[in-house]
């Protein structure tokens, strides 16, 4: 009677309960090796099986011996089957001493080193929490401070972390009771239903039998020391890492917003304007803009845009508010196109330093507090400074875009005099796909236009009156401020009168009504005006 068969199957697996009953699962191999259903018992066996990883290279009996390590049984052939006994139960014989036959030797005991049990012992199987990946559970124990070495064993069966830390568990418990050796001795007749795998007490010690030989009178056995608690253990696993999904391979559009605002850089001290572009899907790596100056029907250039901004678009409308001091009544509340991106928290101070800076709308912002509502894409921020570097401090609808503008995030594409005032089409593709979308983008120049003069005043003096104001410049911050390369003086108009200067004062004879004064550049001309009515 053999059990050498070779097999092939991937995942034995029960419908209804996920899994199939050890004993089940022993009877389809026995099957599978040619075995009628009376030439074995799988009776005794208990226990569930979850399923088993294998290939036709595997034997029927080998399969069987990787389930026997994690579910303790010993195959036993009596009585003409094939018994599988599980270990750990009650003993089925008390043998005294006087029961031995003196065979000379009478009984026969070794013991192995202790130093051979090794200090560790790994497990390698395959974790069914883990999306069937290869994993490790290990036990370390010792009985002796000179053990060092370490045993991987490995098993196709799968396992949970908690399933497998217990059978590497209970199997290191198991060598280190083996590690007290073997005891041989002689039965009379009487005891010839011991078989291999009974339990059984002699002086004292639990002892499992691992091997037997019939003589005329007598049958001979070699027995393992053994102990009923090393086949138990509550230890919990490590668990394994959840598996990874394989990334999202499908290219969706790219979003791409146009800034046409002042400069956000020294560098940027040109006619230009600033483009970010966001992913739809995890998989993207950049896009190409195509430039149409006729409505579409040709395209004469390319912007290659290979960095991810984050953008995104207002849920609910935002009040406007005065920019002399921070706005701690209203909170922008949006959506993000990406909903992984993640938004960073800055303090008064990071702000006051140009940290934490967003377009809204075309109003540039900074804002202090980012909160994430739902963990769904849904954020508010709040703590804004408002109409930053000279843009009109207003109020916003739903549906208004917010981009946020920190550095490395932000690409600036220097355009000429000649496209002021031109309305451009737009192709927008993701790398990777053949499908495009169009928008439509009036450029104005906003990057050289220049700011209002600030303090503007006039005094009487006389017949006189003297204006004065001071200059905003675009380059710089704080102490150290100076005017764009492309800046040309001031223009005063006082009614219908023009005077260009490059001072900060005028005096002019007195005269009432609306006064202006505006910086100038060589590029746009007048900028924004600052008023005051006389």
């Amino acid at each position: 009677m053999s059990l050498i068969s070779k097999w092939n199957t991937s995942l034995a697996i029960d419908d209804d309960l996920m899994s199939w009953s050890l004993g089940n699962l022993v009877i389809d191999l026995c099957s599978r090796a040619g075995l009628d259903p009376d030439m074995y018992d799988v009776g005794s066996l208990e226990g569930r099986v979850r399923g088993l990883l294998n290939s036709n290279n595997n034997s029927t009996i080998s399969v069987i011996n990787g389930l026997a390590q994690n579910h303790t049984f010993d195959v036993s052939n009596y009585d003409g089957k094939v018994h599988f006994i599980p270990r750990g139960g009650e003993v089925v014989r008390v043998i005294s001493m006087d029961d031995l036959i003196d065979t000379g030797e009478f009984d026969k005991r070794t013991r192995a080193d202790s130093i051979e049990v090794p200090l560790t012992m790994h497990l390698e199987y395959f974790d069914i929490d883990g999306g069937l990946n290869p994993d490790m559970q290990t036990s370390e124990r010792s009985i002796d401070s000179r053990a060092r070495g370490s045993t991987k064993l490995q098993t196709s069966e799968l396992l949970t972390s908690d399933e497998a830390a217990r059978s590497v568990a209970i199997t290191h418990k198991l060598a280190i009771e083996e590690q007290r050796g073997t005891f041989e001795f002689s039965l009379t007749r009487k005891h010839f239903d011991l078989v291999n795998g009974d339990g059984i007490e002699m002086d004292g010690e639990r002892l499992r039998i691992t091997k037997n030989d019939i003589d005329t009178n007598s049958q001979k056995y070699k027995a393992s020391f053994d102990r009923k608690s090393a086949y138990t253990s509550t230890i919990k696993g490590v668990p394994a890492q959840s598996p990874t999904p394989p990334p999202d391979k499908v290219i969706g559009e790219s979003i791409v917003e146009l800034i046409d605002t002042h400069i956000l850089s020294d560098l940027d001290d040109f006619l230009g304007f600033y483009i970010v572009a966001e992913r739809t899907t995890p998989a993207w790596e950049g896009a190409a803009v195509e430039i149409s100056i006729d409505g579409g029907q040709s395209y004469f250039d390319e912007i290659s845009i290979g960095s991810e901004g984050v953008i995104g678009y207002l849920t609910a409308p935002l009040d406007t508010h005065p920019h002399w001091y921070q706005d701690k009544l209203n909170t922008l509340e949006f959506r993000l196109a990406d909903t992984r991106d993640e938004l960073e928290q800055f303090t008064h101070r990071d702000v006051l330093n140009r940290r934490g800076l967003i377009i809204v709308g075309d109003e540039l912002m900074n804002y202090e507090v980012a909160d994430d509502v739902d963990g769904q894409g849904n954020w508010t921020v709040k703590n804004l400074l408002r109409g930053r570097k000279g843009t009109a401090s207003t109020s916003h609808a739903a549906g208004e875009r917010i981009i946020f503008l920190e550095a490395g995030l932000v690409d600036f594409i220097e355009t000429s005099l000649f496209d002021v005032g031109r309305t451009y089409t737009l192709r927008i593709t993701s790398y990777g796909t053949s499908e495009s979308t169009t928008r439509t983008f009036t450029y104005q120049g906003k990057s050289q236009i220049e700011r209002a003069p600030a303090r503007l005043s006039v005094r009487r003096s006389g017949s006189d009156m003297i204006i004065s104001w001071i200059g905003v410049g675009k380059l710089g911050g704080g102490g150290r401020v100076s005017m764009g390369a492309q800046f040309d003086g001031y223009r005063v108009t006082i009614g219908a009168t023009v005077h260009n200067t490059n001072n900060m004062t005028l005096t002019v004879p007195y005269q009432s009504g609306l006064i202006r004064v505006q910086q100038m550049n060589k590029l746009t001309a007048t900028g924004i005006a600052a008023e005051i009515t006389v």
